[in-house]
């Protein structure tokens, strides 16, 4: 399915968003190269899923990770998982992603822990929580700490069934930022005879540097299955 809406994919990303500007500082992405760094790493386990992928497990003096890897094309595939073996606690989750026009993978998702609990304020994700009886998704979006002002927030989304294209890719304003989080309801009552949605696009931060008269923008793509739709009351 993801090769096949890949067009429709590339349309939601560039209607919303044509530049990207990490708000990780240098330091944390230094860190987050090496510590996914697979030379780094004594393999420990590699159980083949088909014949490009493996379920990759592997262990150094300090880490044990996990994931999925595409050993004949060298790019990790989707949620990677990093164990701190000294303190024996959670240390950082990221999800991977590439896309079809690019070499290497974006690093999409950030999930850094402190005690085994999600470290907000460090951390780049978002939750999904259904509305039963309004039939929407409530998409919530978290992003670092900044000390550039926020300029705007904004979701660019699409949805598709049965590679057929029911809502063409949209902008919408989101709310103001609260407790490090923007919220965004996506309406999916009118989707209902369908009982597999995949909703596309990009969420984006747009902060001002004053100092450095610079903009930055924050990007998190969007690419989730809702299934039984239909069931969502």
């Amino acid at each position: 399915m993801r090769n096949r809406v890949i067009g429709f994919l590339f349309l939601v990303i560039i209607t919303g968003c044509s530049e990207n500007k990490q708000a990780n500082t240098s330091s944390i992405k230094k860190e987050i190269d090496e510590v996914f760094n697979l030379n780094n790493y004594q393999a420990k386990r590699q159980k083949k899923i088909n014949d490009s992928v493996i379920q990759y497990e592997g262990v150094n003096n300090r880490f044990l990770i996990k994931g999925k890897y595409n050993y004949q094309r060298r790019y990790k595939i989707g949620w990677w998982r990093v164990y701190d073996l000294k303190n024996n606690e959670k240390y950082l989750d990221i999800e991977f992603y590439k896309e079809f026009d690019k070499k290497k993978e974006l690093n999409n998702q950030i999930i850094f822990y402190k005690n085994n609990k999600i470290n907000i304020s460090n951390s780049k994700f978002y939750v999904k929580k259904y509305n039963i009886e309004g039939s929407t998704i409530l998409y919530n979006f978290y992003f670092p700490k900044s000390t550039d002002k926020i300029h705007s927030a904004k979701i660019n989304i699409g949805i598709i069934a049965d590679m057929k294209p029911l809502l063409y890719p949209m902008t919408f304003e989101c709310s103001n930022k609260k407790n490090n989080s923007y919220s965004y309801s996506l309406d999916i009552s009118k989707y209902k005879n369908h009982p597999v949605l995949n909703v596309l696009g990009s969420f984006s931060e747009h902060s001002i540097n004053e100092k450095k008269k610079e903009i930055g923008i924050n990007e998190i793509i969007i690419d989730d299955t809702i299934k039984n739709v239909n069931t969502i009351r």
